[in-house]
């Protein structure tokens, strides 16, 4: 029982931290219900297990509980994440090179007609 409270606690202040930067401006209402998704889908778990269950069971989960989809959903959704961090990594490390590779271009260009005035 305590470890239910603490959990619904904790995903109600995980909720309201996201309305909070919501309404501060960090974090777009896009993202924000995004994230409290799946906080508010786990306090509706621990407040009614049954409802899970029912669930699962209607998924086709007949030897599984409301918690193994729970945990599945979890498990699925990370790896998503996980894939859409690696994507945007890779983008900003191209990106970062074209960056790097253009700044080094100019700085040649600019140091080689620098020299050339010099010369004159």
């Amino acid at each position: 029982m305590l470890a239910r409270v603490l959990t619904i606690v904790v995903a109600l202040m995980l909720v309201s931290s996201l309305a909070v930067r919501y309404r501060r401006g960090r974090i777009s209402l896009r993202k924000a219900m995004f994230w409290a998704g799946p906080w508010l889908l786990v306090a509706i778990v621990m407040l009614s297990p049954t409802l899970a269950d029912a669930v699962a069971v209607r998924l086709g989960l007949q030897d599984a509980n409301g918690i193994d989809l729970v945990v599945y959903l979890g498990v699925g959704v990370a790896f998503f994440l996980l894939y859409r961090i690696f994507l945007r990594l890779d983008h900003l490390e191209r990106t970062l090179t074209r960056l790097v590779r253009h700044q080094a271009l100019s700085d040649a260009a600019e140091s080689r007609q620098s020299t050339t005035a010099k010369t004159e």
